[in-house]
């Protein structure tokens, strides 16, 4: 018996293609909606939200009233909030104020009040009490003791002036401001 070659062709028509394309699309993004809803068929909320476009934006707020020093600072923000990291709230246009546990003053609407300080973290590398903001953190937010120092931010107020690199956040570069046996309110985020 002889070997022999058998050759197949296909052709495909373009239309039919498309179609096939098309309905395998439709299935996966159909499967992906349908995965992101939980069992009533609404979005998920909360930290077990995924990120879906539209979805609602994250939180943020200053505490009212209430002072901490700077080894309280880390406890100060209600549950599902955590103390803000200036780099989380940096740009407020893509946050939402929680009026409901924030500060609220005068004239803020439904945004953040401006010129109000508060304790924040930095990112910085280390446990430190400088003075210098952006790196003074009461030791990691562990410390409650004049000599030591820690960040405090606001929102400028003054829209002429010029605020620089971390606009439209001022930092406050006042050791006598800073001391983490000062209290001051918190920011807090959204987890």
């Amino acid at each position: 018996m002889e070997n022999s070659k058998v050759t197949i062709r296909i052709t495909l028509d373009s239309v039919w293609l498309r179609l096939v394309v098309l309905t395998l699309l439709v299935v996966v993004l159909t499967g992906s909606v349908a995965l992101a809803l939980d069992e009533s068929g609404q979005a998920p909320t909360g930290s077990h939200a995924p990120l879906l476009q539209g979805a609602g934006e994250r939180s943020f707020y200053l505490t009212p009233g209430n002072t901490y020093q700077g080894d309280d600072a880390l406890t100060a923000c209600a549950a599902g909030y955590h103390m803000a990291s200036l780099w989380e709230i940096f740009d407020v246009s893509n946050l939402t104020y929680d009026t409901a546990r924030g500060l609220a003053v005068a004239d803020a609407g439904e945004g953040p009040p401006a010129g109000m300080i508060g304790w924040v973290r930095t990112g910085y590398h280390t446990a430190d009490g400088s003075s210098i903001p952006g790196i003074g953190n009461c030791l990691a937010w562990t410390s409650n003791i004049s000599t030591n120092h820690g960040t405090i931010v606001m929102i400028t107020y003054v829209w002429t002036r010029t605020v620089g690199a971390l606009d439209p956040w001022e930092v406050i570069d006042s050791a006598g401001l800073t001391e983490c046996s000062d209290g001051r309110r918190v920011w807090c985020v959204e987890d």
